[in-house]
């Protein structure tokens, strides 16, 4: 008897340890089914939105599964389109209009000129032309002028910039969808200082690479923010430099 009921209780244990791959695969499954329908959905919107001056960062989705479909609550972007253009643009997809709305971010206002106080003089370098579709580098420099090593101590994205056109329209921004403070340092020699940290990528085109901004005369203004130096805080708004796309 006694070896009866061990030969089952080894039968369900073997029983249970071919199921435990079988469920294993059936989530990873699921899994990619939902992550799947996601992707795809994403690509839609992002097709939708193509002939507009938009750039979609995220999709806020309900809680769905393998046999549920994922639905759009809320979009997040930055751009110069109206809501009502984006409303349209999705129904002219085919798409439903999230309940939540778009959520935006429009151009940044800066503070005032101030003048530059502390261990260190900054300057602002952008290049005065550039072609139609380029993408500039912005870059602040630092000039120590305290006879000894400075540290500098940042986050991830201490550099702003606003483009604005010949009427002072601001028709691109440069900000970050998401700053995680991960903070790094630099040790600033006598004379002029240069950081990785402090260059900023500013692609010349209206939030999509497919419209590029057109030829004309421009201004760009750069903000420095969040940059200790010596202990002291930098937060500095720089005058507004020409730019002539070509």
């Amino acid at each position: 008897m006694w070896h009866r009921v061990g030969l089952g209780l080894l039968i369900l244990a073997l029983s249970a340890c071919t199921l435990l791959p079988d469920r294993e695969a059936e989530e990873q499954a699921a899994w990619a089914a939902v992550s799947g329908q996601r992707e795809a959905q994403r690509q839609a919107y992002l097709k939708a939105f193509e002939p507009l001056a938009f750039e979609m960062i995220g999709l806020e989705e309900t809680p769905c599964d393998a046999k549920t479909v994922c639905g759009v609550t809320r979009v997040y972007g930055r751009g110069t389109a109206t809501e009502a253009q984006l409303g349209a643009a999705l129904r002219l997809a085919g798409l439903p209009v999230p309940p939540g709305g778009f959520e935006l971010t429009r151009a940044p206002t800066f503070p005032a000129l101030q003048a530059q106080t502390g261990p260190l003089r900054a300057e602002v370098q952008v290049p005065r032309t550039a072609q139609v579709g380029e993408t500039l580098t912005l870059a602040a420099v630092l000039h120590n002028e305290t006879g000894l090593s400075v540290e500098l101590v940042s986050g991830m994205y201490p550099l702003d910039a606003v483009l604005r056109n010949e009427r002072g329209e601001a028709v691109r921004w440069y900000t970050p969808a998401f700053d995680p403070w991960l903070q790094s340092s630099h040790l600033c020699p006598v004379g002029p200082c240069q950081w990785d940290r402090l260059q900023l990528d500013a692609p010349l085109n209206q939030f999509n690479r497919w419209l590029p901004l057109p030829p004309g005369e421009y201004t760009v203004t750069v903000r420095m923010k969040g940059v200790l130096a010596a202990k002291q805080e930098l937060n500095l708004t720089f005058p507004p430099q020409p730019l002539s796309i070509r």
